[in-house]
């Protein structure tokens, strides 16, 4: 205590250099001030404890607040008897020596105790006198002795004191006053700031930005370790002006002052709200300026990249809200590409999503699910790196769950669909992540139900086989899900069989022991569901399975009489592409190229392939053209070129996207050529032609032409054909040929002007 009086005395007599720090701070020493930070940290644990453990440590919590109280309430007391004690030995001085030199000093500093005493006041109330003394003393010295040297600390000691006394107006008043006379050091820039907060408060933003940039002018020509902190005020001050008076530059660049992390802002918690402040008006400035490609590339400037992606977000949030689609979509693609891994990625990858889905864009909106997705594993960099934020995992994980889980419905119904062996594996992987992270989901059962038949589709049988058993074990299933676990445990458990099934032996009379086993499981499996579930209409399904054991042993007779009924049974549209499929390659590997050829052709004609999926019909085309080169090669080699020609033409005038199609349709016109059929050949070479397709065998067609047209004895018509063909193609293997056949037919047509042309161009290969 001793030492706090010494400090005291020593800081009253020394009146010059107190005048120069005009600091309203409290009289108290370090160890008070470490006491005072322990008993708050400590407040804070004992708070803690209370609500974890009701009625613990509650007589300790008495004693020490007790304690504390008293400690307190006792250093306040002498401080006050300090204070006092200092301003009678001030008024002595004054009364004694009014004209000494150190006057002004003193009554600087009676002020600052006068003001201290009231600070230390049991009560707002009881203060207030001995602060109007304070204002009394400071009004004085400003009036009788303008040129002071402190004169701006009186005048920033007055308006702080009014402020204090809620006197705003006044204090306003000399802020102004204090703005206008004031030379440049700090006390002039808090003046600027406080005129400009009081023209904010009453929505003069304009007015409110000239006096902080007033502030940051004279902040500019003073030195000293506290303008890197009143830097930082100013910059926020300004940042929020301009914007408010749609300055938007201006409210840009003094946001962005605020983004450097090497800033001292004091607090924590203060800087992270006046970073989250910046970021806000720099996103808000951006969409008022309504210029996206000029946003893109501000976001990416090296100071940025920490920020950018909450600025980012900020903008996409207010274009989500307006209808401006296509600014979302860009900016969200921007953002997740240019800052995959920021904080704000979850955020911007589900409003993204959401745009893509409200605009019809399928495939853009699954593509950004899975991004969201991929968050999501223990092992990803995103986790990975903001892994010490809670709240943020848990956010994210809640977001990444229900692209998850919508991807996995997506892919599944799409496998359904089109029978995807790439997508129920994607479906399967997504499920699998589902039942790990959110195993009591209400939907749970089902994933559970969907990871096997996607096994089971992907052709994972045994994986498939033992999924199913799995979930048969699960309590309180379903009937209708246990039964599609039966059902789908015996097609597996047959996809086994005929996986594992030996070839027969040399005698051909039994299979292998393996896959004999396989037969049994199968066989097992179908009597169990048979005995659970004897009512269910499964027959289509059964004749399937009943067909492909038939398929797996060789007897396609009996198989094709399981699928013909299959397909009389009124199946679903992929029963019946199942029992089709089976129809054609049985008759691929029993029946004649011709047979195979017919039947697959009527499916193609008479199926509906938009319940049977594309992948199907392309499957079935592959099989029509692999079928019809294979006929028209047996109808050629039966000395049959003109039934091969126009079976070739037909099947690719049928099935414009048959595989080698090209090359059919050419082959196809040759046949009808070497059969003699001229006109024919000329009609398929022009009709060829007319599809105006690039590359291709339009030189084959282009020659065929003119020698068709020869053949028929049309010489004009096919010198002008082989002409355009040489002129076009003149690459062509046939070129020279055509040149030279071409002169010879023009000349014969005593056309030589023609003629000249063509022997220009044989000149050429010669």
């Amino acid at each position: 205590m001793s030492k706090t009086l010494f400090t005291l005395s020593l800081a009253l007599t020394a009146v010059p250099a107190l005048a120069q720090d005009i600091r309203t701070e409290s009289i108290d020493d370090n160890s008070l001030r470490t006491y005072g930070d322990y008993w708050r940290n400590f407040d804070d644990y004992e708070r803690h404890k209370f609500l974890d453990r009701k009625g613990r440590h509650f007589e300790a919590w008495d004693r020490l607040k007790a304690e504390w109280n008293a400690k307190d309430k006792e250093l306040t007391e002498a401080q006050l008897v300090d204070l006092k004690n200092a301003a009678k030995r001030y008024e002595k001085q004054l009364k004694e020596h009014p004209t000494a030199g150190s006057t002004p000093y003193a009554r600087m500093n009676l002020a600052q105790v006068y003001n201290q005493i009231g600070i230390h006041q049991s009560s707002f109330k009881s203060g207030e006198p001995y602060k109007k003394q304070a204002l009394a003393v400071l009004a004085d010295l400003n009036k009788n002795q303008p040129d002071f040297a402190l004169s701006d600390e009186v005048l920033y000691l007055r308006a702080t004191i009014l402020e204090g006394l809620d006197s705003s107006e006044s204090a306003l008043t000399v802020w102004q006053n204090l703005a206008k006379i004031g030379k440049d050091s700090i006390y002039t820039v808090h003046a600027h700031l406080a005129i400009g907060d009081s023209n904010f408060e009453k929505e003069k933003a304009e007015a409110a930005l000239k006096s902080y940039e007033k502030a940051k002018d004279v902040l500019a020509r003073v030195n000293g370790p506290e303008t890197e902190y009143e830097t930082i005020r100013v910059n926020y001050r300004r940042s929020w002006a301009a914007y408010r008076s749609a300055d938007l530059e201006q409210s840009i660049a003094a946001s962005q002052s605020l983004l450097r992390p090497e800033l001292d802002f004091k607090k924590i918690s203060l800087q992270k709200r006046m970073t989250q402040d910046a970021c806000d008006l720099i996103g808000d400035a951006l969409f008022e300026k309504d210029k996206l490609g000029q946003t893109k590339d501000y976001l990416q400037k090296d100071f940025l990249r920490p920020y950018a992606s909450n600025i980012g977000l900020r903008i996409l949030s207010r274009l989500a809200s307006h209808p401006t689609p296509d600014q979302s979509i860009d900016l969200g693609e921007f953002l997740l590409d240019q800052y995959p891994s920021s904080k704000e990625s979850p955020e911007i990858a589900t409003i993204l999503a959401d745009t893509y889905r409200e605009q019809n864009h399928e495939s853009q909106y699954i593509a950004t699910l899975e991004r969201l997705s991929l968050m999501l594993p223990k092992t990803s960099v995103w986790r990975v790196q903001h892994r010490n934020d809670p709240n943020l995992i848990a956010s994210m994980e809640k977001k990444s769950l229900n692209a998850n889980q919508l991807l996995a419905g997506k892919f599944y119904e799409t496998g359904m669909i089109q029978g995807s062996q790439s997508s129920f594996e994607t479906a399967r992987t997504y499920y699998d992540a589902l039942l790990k992270y959110d195993p009591q989901n209400t939907d749970a059962e089902t994933w559970d139900l969907r990871r096997a038949n996607s096994l089971y589709f992907a052709q994972h049988y045994e994986d498939a086989d033992q999924a199913y058993e799995g979930f048969k074990k699960r309590p309180g299933v379903t009937a209708e899900n246990l039964e599609a676990a039966y059902y789908q445990q015996t097609l597996s458990r047959e996809k086994l069989w005929r996986k594992s099934l030996a070839k027969f032996d040399e005698s051909q009379t039994k299979p292998s022991t393996q896959g004999l086993t396989k037969l049994k499981n199968l066989q097992d499996s179908i009597s169990a569901y048979a005995d659970r579930f004897p009512n269910k209409p499964n027959v289509v399904d059964l004749m399937l399975l009943a067909a492909n054991a038939n398929l797996d042993i060789g007897d396609y007779a009996t198989a094709e009489s399981f699928w013909n009924r299959a397909l009389l049974s009124e199946p679903k549209p992929t029963q019946r592409t199942l029992a089709i499929r089976g129809l054609v390659q049985s008759k691929v590997k029993t029946g004649g190229s011709d047979e195979t050829l017919a039947l697959a052709r009527n499916y193609l004609k008479l199926e509906n392939f938009d319940e049977l999926g594309a992948a199907f019909q392309t499957e079935l085309i592959a099989v029509v053209a692999k079928s019809a080169k294979e006929s028209a090669a047996a109808l050629n080699a039966k000395g049959k070129v003109q039934e091969a020609g126009q079976l070739l033409l037909a099947v690719s005038n049928e099935f414009p996207s048959v595989p080698d199609r090209d090359n059919l349709y050419r082959d196809g016109a040759y046949y009808m050529a070497l059969s003699g059929n001229w006109k024919d050949s000329e009609k398929a070479a022009n009709d060829y032609l007319a599809e105006s397709k690039k590359g291709g065998n339009t030189e084959d067609l282009l020659y065929l032409k003119a020698r068709s047209l020869e053949y028929q004895l049309r010489f004009h018509k096919a010198a002008e054909a082989h002409l355009a063909l040489v002129e076009k193609f003149p690459r062509f293997a046939k070129a020279p040929l055509a040149a030279e056949r071409s002169e010879a037919l023009a000349a014969a047509e005593d056309d030589y002007k023609l003629a000249g042309r063509a022997a220009s161009l044989v000149a050429r290969y010669q």
